[in-house]
C-alpha cells in the first residue's frame, strides 16, 4: 500500500452540463439523480481511511463537484493532515458559483475551471449549454481569489479546439491565472468511441510549439502542464529538451498509464457510490470495479492486485500479438483497458487511439 499517493473523489456524477465528451459517474442513477451517493459522513470516514493509507494528494471532481453538499466537511476533514493537498475541478457555471465556492476558502490548493475554449459559441457546444463560457468567466472575475492559492483552466485538446490553445493562452493571462493544463481526450466517452475527435499529430506538435513560444514571451501563466499519450514521450521528451531551462521548469509534460504503471498502483478513485476503481479513465466501466467489501484497506489489498495480475497479463498478450514489434511498446505498453473496451467491447484489446499517429507516419 506505500505506493498509493493519489486518490480522485468523485463525489457525485451529477452535472449541470452535457458535454459529448463526458465519462462522469453516471451508470446508476444518471446526471440529475443524488440516489445512491455516499453520504458525507460515510465519505469522511473513507477520506480517514486514506489518509491512514499514506494518500495526501486528493483530486476532486465529478461530475460537478459542487453539487454535492458535504464538499466542504469533506474539505476540512483532508486538511485536518498536515500535509494533505486538495486539488479541485469545477465548470464554474452553477447558479450563485461564487457563493458555492465561499465555503471552500482556505482549504483548496488549486482550483481549475474547465474551459474547453477561449471562443464562447466553441466552448458551449463542448459543455452542451448556452450561455456556460459566460457563467463561467463570470465566477472567475467574481469571486475571492485572495483564497484560493493557485488558479487556473482545465482545458480538453480536441481536434475541434487544437488551433485556437493561444486564445487559450491570451485567456489565462488576461484573467491572471496560473496554470493552464491542456488534458488529451482519452476515448472513453459515455457518448461511444470518438476517435475522430483526437488531435492529430501535426496538431499536437503545433499545440506543444505555440505553448512554448507563448510561455518565452509571458509572464502568465506562470505554468502549463500539457497531458500527452504514452506514446508520445519520446517526441515530447525531445521537444522539451531543447527548452531552455527557465522554460523547461515552466512547460511539464504528463503521461496518463506511462508505462503501464499507476492504475490500482499509485491511484484509487472513489466513485460517488463507494466503489472503488484504479484510474478515472475507468470511473463509468463498472467492469474495472473494486466492490466495496469492508474497509477501504480491504476492499483495495484485495482486489488491486488482482487488478494488477490481470491488466500485466493483458501487457504480456498483446506484446506477443496486436502490439509486437510496436516501437513505442515500451512507454505505451498497448494503452489504456478502458479505452480499448470502449472501442472494442474488449479490454484486453490494444487502445487504438494511436492510429491516427501511426497513418500519420509519426511510428
Amino acid at each position: 500500500m506505500n505506493g498509493l499517493q493519489y486518490a480522485y473523489l468523485l463525489p457525485t456524477g451529477r452535472c449541470n452540463l452535457s458535454c459529448p465528451g463526458c465519462y462522469a459517474t453516471l451508470e446508476i442513477a444518471g446526471r440529475h439523480s443524488a440516489r445512491g451517493e455516499l453520504s458525507a459522513d460515510a465519505l469522511e470516514r473513507v477520506v480517514d481511511e486514506l489518509l491512514e493509507l499514506g494518500v495526501r494528494i486528493f483530486d476532486i471532481s465529478g461530475g460537478e463537484p459542487l453539487l454535492y453538499r458535504g464538499l466542504a466537511a469533506i474539505c476540512r476533514r483532508i486538511k485536518r493532515q498536515p500535509g494533505a493537498a486538495i486539488w479541485l475541478v469545477t465548470n464554474g457555471a452553477l447558479r450563485r458559483h461564487p457563493l458555492r465556492l465561499a465555503p471552500l476558502a482556505g482549504l483548496i490548493d488549486r482550483l481549475l475551471f474547465s474551459i474547453d475554449s477561449a471562443i464562447p459559441e466553441q466552448h458551449d457546444e463542448m459543455r452542451g449549454m448556452a450561455g456556460a463560457f459566460d457563467a463561467t468567466l463570470a465566477t472567475l472575475r467574481s469571486m475571492d481569489r485572495t483564497q484560493f492559492p493557485v488558479v487556473g483552466i482545465n482545458q480538453l485538446l480536441t481536434r475541434q479546439n487544437a488551433a485556437q490553445i493561444a486564445l487559450a493562452l491570451e485567456l489565462a493571462a488576461r484573467e491572471k491565472l496560473d496554470r493552464l493544463h491542456v488534458l488529451w481526450p482519452r476515448d472513453v466517452s459515455e457518448s461511444g468511441s470518438l476517435l475522430d475527435l483526437l488531435p492529430r499529430w501535426s496538431e499536437m506538435r503545433a499545440v506543444w510549439t505555440v505553448v512554448a513560444d507563448w510561455l518565452s514571451s509571458h509572464d502568465l501563466p506562470d505554468a502549463v502542464d500539457i497531458v500527452a499519450p504514452a506514446f508520445l514521450l519520446p517526441e515530447a521528451n525531445a521537444f522539451r529538451r531543447n527548452l531552455p531551462v527557465a522554460l523547461q521548469k515552466r512547460l511539464s509534460f504528463s503521461f496518463p498509464q506511462l508505462r503501464g504503471l499507476g492504475p490500482f498502483r499509485h491511484s484509487m478513485v472513489v466513485k460517488p457510490y463507494g466503489t472503488l476503481t484504479g484510474d478515472t479513465a475507468f470511473a463509468n466501466f463498472p467492469l474495472f470495479e473494486c466492490a466495496r467489501e469492508g474497509s477501504v484497506r480491504e476492499s483495495w489489498e484485495a482486489q488491486s492486485v488482482a487488478w494488477q495480475d490481470r491488466l500485466a497479463r493483458r501487457q504480456s498478450e498483446l506484446r506477443d500479438t496486436e502490439c509486437a514489434g510496436c516501437p513505442r511498446w515500451s512507454a505505451c505498453r498497448g494503452g489504456c483497458p478502458a479505452a480499448a473496451f470502449n472501442q472494442s467491447g474488449d479490454w484486453r484489446h490494444r487502445d487504438h487511439s494511436c492510429d491516427i499517429y501511426r497513418s500519420d507516419g509519426l511510428f
